[in-house]
């Protein structure tokens, strides 16, 4: 799918979600169940330990790697998911992107695991901050293209963090590394 293909079929996804009244607030939430921090909060947590698991699993020589030449590496993939965490959660918080934000030079094991700790780290303080009436906010994102909820714009980091994510599943599979077990749920009580 060429750049305008994947921008006009984004631009439409979140149209559409928008145009549905999806705030992203799950039910329970909405009626006086768990507030939207805990409930994300808690599942946030999970999509940081195995992003970390996945980025783990692969020996620091195999970064590099990419399937075919056109595709990013392992450590590229991984850093496009912190850069974006950094970014979503900021805009979700209501202020600029730090200027951690961004991979810096060739994205090495012990780089991307470090960077991504911090941006899964400065999200979760994002969603901590979210209460049930800032969570219901509109603002908007990417350059004014599009208007959101501030949970909708939390789900959308999740979605994406997993569909890149899962893109590397393979990229482990063709270095002969069984990828680490995929888990619903953290471990405990769930929030809802």
């Amino acid at each position: 799918m060429g750049t305008m293909k994947r921008r006009e079929w984004l631009k439409t996804s979140l149209a559409a979600a928008g145009a549905a009244g999806l705030s992203g607030l799950p039910a329970a939430a909405a009626e006086g169940g768990p507030k939207f921090s805990k409930y994300f909060g808690a599942d946030w947590e999970l999509q940081k330990a195995y992003t970390l698991e996945v980025a783990e699993a692969m020996p620091a020589e195999k970064y590099g790697f990419k399937p075919v030449a056109e595709m990013r590496s392992f450590g590229e993939v991984l850093a496009h998911i912190g850069g974006s965490v950094y970014f979503m959660s900021a805009t979700a918080r209501g202020v600029q992107p730090p200027a951690e934000g961004r991979l810096e030079g060739e994205p090495t094991k012990e780089k991307v695991v470090a960077f991504l700790t911090s941006a899964f780290d400065y999200a979760a303080q994002a969603i901590a901050a979210l209460d049930d009436t800032r969570a219901h906010e509109v603002v908007s994102v990417f350059g004014g293209r599009f208007t959101m909820s501030r949970a909708k714009l939390c789900e959308f980091m999740r979605n994406h963090t997993t569909h890149h994510r899962a893109y590397l599943l393979p990229y482990l599979r063709l270095n002969a590394i069984k990828p680490p077990d995929y888990r619903f749920t953290g471990r405990g009580e769930s929030p809802v």
